[in-house]
């Protein structure tokens, strides 16, 4: 059978209460360079216009990429069929 999508966090086993944090943790972080994104409950915001910042930029150069600005990246790891 298959369980529902939504529980009651009171029947979960333990260790599916750590999945379903670890999942939420996850959830929370960049796809594209791991940082936490900016949440405060009312806002979540993570710059993606213009050219990407020095900590990326140098993860990137460490992977051999030649792209500079977040639309070309995003482009790139997001492609579309």
């Amino acid at each position: 059978q298959l369980k529902p999508i939504f529980v009651d966090n009171n029947q979960l086993e333990p260790n599916d209460m750590k999945l379903q944090t670890h999942i939420a943790n996850l959830q929370r972080l960049c796809r594209l360079c791991g940082d936490c994104l900016k949440t405060d409950g009312r806002n979540m915001s993570f710059a993606i216009q213009g050219p990407v910042d020095k900590s990326t930029a140098v993860l990137l150069r460490k992977m051999r990429v030649k792209i500079s600005s977040w639309p070309d990246l995003i482009l790139k790891v997001f492609s579309t069929d």
